[in-house]
């Protein structure tokens, strides 16, 4: 292998987000995964996020989420949210030659990404939800940028988003599709799925509790009594609280594998009203694929891009409740079957790791 030749101090990314270090947001842990695995493949990242709560200790929060504890996190007061009522001018303004100075930009907010458009900034851009470029009009914006070299490459979260935006009009050649990822090694030694266990198979959910992310199916689920059931997550919208149904609010990422340990279905019943549902990458998705259980999840394409029905996990009708109670019925009666979608689950979420993530990002700005 050919190694790079790098000046002392030199910057090969600098990634810029909106995150911010306190709140327990999927773009938050993503980022910092990202981060931390790119900088694991010898990549120089200087990230830049918004202001830290005076209280907050950085390496116990960085601990939490389940990252290096030596990733350093800068920040920069213009990038809080009160300053994006004016669109965070003063940060670019402020930050402008050492942005133009600097090879390769990286953001995953599309207000950044049309700042710098705006200032003819060459970057590279994450897309997480296509639908909200289409309802702000801002597609176009991005695909002409795109198109003009201004941003060099696209990185999608899911083929379809690809090929939306390719139909669009931006060029295929620079678009490479980086799904969310997972840390393997943290769900290595969980138990395997015994196909020999005569208890009801548990089930369980984690992220926002809302209709739009399949409330209702698991409402039903809980008064057909298939099975115990685990919600983790805050509750956008209120649900009765029935027998055999525990609510966690919240789980620290690092030991996010316990809540694995303690269901054998991971629930992923995303409704076709989700506004984002065409964009969807959900890291649970592949925690519960690396934790080898089993997955039966809405038939949609984004979990169709990873999901082979019958093989990997079993896809059904999103709004047929009756699908989902004839799936997991079917798992308790077939417990060799249950085990063997498990088990190939758990091989496959190999090629979903944050390193594989950080690989194909830093291949593609042609840092490896």
């Amino acid at each position: 292998m050919t190694m790079r030749y790098r000046k002392k101090n030199s910057i090969d990314i600098l990634y810029i987000g909106k995150s911010r270090l306190h709140k327990n947001k999927a773009n938050l842990i993503q980022t910092l995964h990202t981060v931390n695995a790119l900088q694991n493949l010898n990549i120089n990242v200087q990230l830049i996020l918004p202001p830290i709560k005076k209280r907050l200790k950085v390496q116990e929060r960085l601990h939490e989420i389940g990252v290096s504890q030596n990733l350093k996190v800068n920040t920069s007061r213009l990038l809080h949210p009160n300053w994006s009522f004016f669109n965070y001018n003063l940060f670019f303004y402020a930050n402008k030659k050492k942005l133009m100075r600097q090879k390769n930009i990286y953001v995953r907010s599309p207000d950044l990404s049309l700042k710098l458009i705006k200032m003819k900034i060459n970057h590279s851009l994450e897309i997480h939800n296509i639908s909200e470029l289409i309802n702000k009009k801002n597609l176009y914006y991005i695909t002409k940028a795109h198109k003009e070299h201004i941003i060099k490459w696209l990185f999608p979260i899911s083929q379809k988003t690809s090929e939306k935006m390719i139909k669009s009009g931006a060029n295929k050649n620079r678009i490479c599709v980086v799904p969310s990822g997972v840390n393997c090694d943290l769900y290595k030694d969980i138990q395997e799925l015994n196909p020999n266990k005569k208890e009801k198979l548990k089930l369980g959910y984690i992220g926002t509790i809302s209709y739009s992310r399949g409330l209702g199916i698991i409402q039903k689920l809980s008064y057909c009594q298939l099975g115990d059931i685990h919600l983790v997550g805050i509750k956008e919208d209120s649900f009765e609280q029935t027998p055999g149904v525990k609510h966690t609010k919240f789980i620290p990422h690092s030991k996010i594998h316990f809540f694995y340990e303690d269901i054998d279905i991971l629930l992923l019943p995303y409704q076709h009203n989700l506004p984002h549902v065409h964009s969807i990458s959900p890291m649970k998705l592949f925690e519960g694929m690396a934790a080898g259980r089993i997955i039966i999840a809405s038939n949609i394409p984004p979990i169709r891009e990873v999901i082979r029905h019958n093989y990997t996990g079993i896809l059904v009708d999103p709004e047929n409740v009756q699908d989902w109670v004839n799936a997991i019925t079917f798992l308790n009666k077939d417990r060799n079957f249950a085990s063997m979608l498990a088990k190939n689950a758990k091989k496959h979420a190999q090629n979903y790791s944050w390193e594989n993530r950080a690989y194909h990002i830093s291949h593609s700005l042609k840092l490896l």
